[in-house]
C-alpha cells in the first residue's frame, strides 16, 4: 500500500507528492484546488496520475488543498499545503495560513473577500466602503518570542505572533449579534488551539485571548474582538 509525501518545489512551479511502497499495478491520482475567494471550496481538479512509485506533480502555486486517490486504498485524507518561490518569510506564511484556515471555517456573515492580511490591525478599507463589514484582519503586530533554552542542539524555537481582529459595524447596539460575535471567537480559538497550520512547518499553535469586546471601538460604532495566535517554528541555527 502506497504512502504519500508532500514537498514544496520552492521555485514557484508548484508542489510534488512522492509515492512510495505502492503495490504492483497500484494507481495513484492527485487532485488539488487553490484556496482563494474565486474558487468554491471542494472544487478539486485532477493534477497528475502514476502507476506504482514515483512523483505526482501539480503546478498550483500558493495555498491549496490536495488529496490522493489510490486504486488500492481509496481516497486519502484532504490536506493543506503551500507551494512557494522559496523566498517568503516564515512569519508571512503563518499569516496567510491563518487566513486560509479562517476562510475554511465559513464563519456566519463573513466572506472570504473580507478576510485580509495586512501589517497592522486597522479597519482601513472597511471605513471607506471598499470592503464590507463584517470582516477579519490578520496582522503581524507584536513581538516574536525566542526562548534560549528551547529547541534542540541544532535548531531554535521562534514564536511568531499572528494578531486576529474580528470587526463588525455595530452602531453601539448592546444586544444584536452578540451570540454571533462570540461564536466567531469560539470557532477561531478552537481552530488554532494546540493545532498546526495548513501548509506551514509549524510545531504547534497556542492562542492568547485578547479583548472580547473593545470598549473604545464600541464607542466608535465598531465591534472589535481579538486573539493572538502564537505559531512555534523550530528553525535551523545560524545562517
Amino acid at each position: 500500500m502506497a504512502t504519500y509525501t508532500w514537498t514544496d518545489n520552492g521555485d514557484n512551479t508548484g508542489f510534488t507528492v512522492a509515492v512510495s511502497g505502492a503495490d504492483s499495478g497500484e494507481v495513484s491520482t492527485l487532485y488539488a484546488q487553490t484556496i482563494n475567494s474565486d474558487v468554491p471550496f471542494w472544487t478539486f481538479t485532477q493534477q497528475s496520475q502514476i502507476t506504482r512509485n514515483g512523483n505526482l506533480t501539480s503546478s498550483i502555486v500558493g495555498f491549496h488543498w490536495y488529496y490522493v486517490l489510490s486504486s488500492v486504498s481509496g481516497v486519502q485524507p484532504v490536506l493543506a499545503g503551500t507551494s512557494t518561490d522559496g523566498l517568503g518569510s516564515i512569519h508571512h506564511n503563518c499569516l496567510e495560513a491563518v487566513r486560509t484556515r479562517i476562510i475554511s471555517l465559513n464563519l456566519d456573515g463573513i466572506s472570504a473577500d473580507d478576510i485580509k492580511v495586512i501589517k497592522v490591525p486597522l479597519d482601513r478599507g472597511w471605513d471607506d466602503g471598499v470592503l464590507s463589514y463584517p470582516g477579519i484582519v490578520v496582522s503581524s503586530v507584536g513581538v516574536e518570542q525566542q526562548n534560549p533554552t528551547g529547541g534542540t542542539n541544532a535548531r531554535d524555537d521562534i514564536e511568531y505572533p499572528v494578531f486576529v481582529s474580528m470587526l463588525a459595524a455595530d452602531n453601539q447596539d448592546l444586544v444584536t449579534n452578540h451570540s454571533r460575535y462570540l461564536r466567531w471567537r469560539q470557532r477561531i480559538n478552537a481552530a488554532f488551539r494546540q493545532q498546526r497550520l495548513p501548509g506551514v512547518k509549524i510545531e504547534s499553535c497556542t492562542v492568547q485571548p485578547m479583548q472580547i469586546t473593545s470598549i473604545g471601538a464600541w464607542f466608535n460604532a465598531i465591534h472589535h474582538s481579538s486573539l493572538v495566535i502564537r505559531c512555534l517554528s523550530r528553525e535551523t541555527r545560524g545562517v
